[in-house]
């Protein structure tokens, strides 16, 4: 089964390679190595995690693939790679990601309510940079907002600990 997978992948990367070349993209450029182990790689772990039980492999695997995509298409010139636009790509991997994580891992909501404010945060930022939105300046806001941070925090420990004393119980 092992030997399966790999020769299935090695026929995938080789097939991929050529048509890439024959696209006339620079297969040898770092930049395309880098979108094309990061794809691999996370294709690797989310294969991984949904054939054995520990579930973590989802939630980098995720991750790992989300990023190859934006850097391969960002290689094939879908978009320009911007620093407005990777911090939203970001953001929105570590959201889904997350919300991922709750699926597999004994519903735990934790990573639901982590994933969806990492999600709205991702979606702000990329309404901002479709110019949907007005300017965002992420440094005054930061500034002004951060105990915000602090009161979600204390919200999620009460909740948590509300949680699992019901749970504890209902046992």
């Amino acid at each position: 089964m092992r030997n399966t997978k790999i020769a299935g992948i090695a026929l995938i990367t080789i097939g991929l390679l050529i048509v890439v070349h024959n696209l006339g993209i620079d297969i040898f450029s770092w930049s395309f190595i880098r979108s094309i182990g990061f794809l691999v790689i996370g294709l690797l772990l989310l294969i991984k995690g949904f054939e054995k039980t520990p579930r973590r492999n989802l939630y980098v695997g995720s991750w790992f693939s989300i990023i190859g995509t934006y850097f391969l298409l960002g290689e094939f010139h879908f978009y320009s790679l911007s620093p407005g636009l990777s911090l939203t790509i970001f953001t929105l991997t570590f959201g889904f990601s997350f919300c991922i994580l709750f699926f597999f891992k004994n519903k735990d909501w934790g990573y639901l309510l982590y994933g969806n404010l990492l999600l709205l945060i991702g979606i702000l930022f990329l309404l901002e940079y479709l110019q949907l939105l007005p300017p965002f300046y992420f440094e005054d806001t930061v500034d002004l907002y951060w105990p915000l941070i602090l009161i979600v925090v204390g919200f999620i420990v009460i909740l948590r600990g509300f949680l699992n004393r019901n749970l504890d119980k209902a046992k």
